[in-house]
């Protein structure tokens, strides 16, 4: 059962008589709302509590409000409008004011999950091409595998000149 107060139609769905709904109505304007009992089942059962209905604004109010949008109305459709979230405010990338390209580059350590070796890569990017290179070594210091492919990077890049930034480290 719905409520209390419901009836039983013939297809099996329940229906509120036009009283009871006022009678449900002046319980709830009391303060709490109060529950019902239902006697075949001992089941406490809360009626719904309808939405109020929304104010439409006299045409004074519509003109005053119009004047500054404030505070918020939810039926003004420009205040409702503006609460809306703002699209991304990416920034626009302006020119690069390098007039030569930087190359940074950097060791990294990796492992898989299951694995409790570490890999050592060198890491390279070139700025303001955002171009990434990683190149897997044995350790680090001197490598000919990762010097060729660093320096292919480089070549590849169509960069005839580039400035190198890295941290202080001697295997670099």
């Amino acid at each position: 059962m719905i409520c209390g107060v419901c009836e039983d139609d013939d297809d099996g769905w329940e229906t509120i008589g036009e009283s009871e709904v006022l009678a449900a109505d002046n319980e709830l304007k009391d303060g709490e709302p109060k529950d019902l009992v239902d006697a075949d089942g001992d089941c406490d059962i809360q009626p719904g509590v309808p939405l109020p209905e929304p104010r439409q604004p006299t045409t004074m109010e519509r003109r005053i409000h119009d004047l500054t949008h404030l505070p918020y109305r939810p039926w003004c459709r420009w205040c409702v409008q503006a609460r809306r979230p703002n699209s991304h405010h990416r920034s626009h990338g302006s020119a690069p004011q390098r007039s030569v390209p930087l190359l940074v580059a950097d060791y990294c350590y990796m492992r898989d999950v299951l694995d409790e070796e570490l890999a050592t890569v060198l890491v390279a990017r070139l700025y303001p091409a955002k171009a990434i290179a990683a190149v897997v070594c044995d350790n680090k210091g001197i490598d000919e595998h990762a010097i060729c492919r660093i320096a292919q990077f480089i070549k590849d890049s169509g960069y005839s000149k580039v400035v190198y930034k890295s941290d202080q480290e001697r295997a670099i």
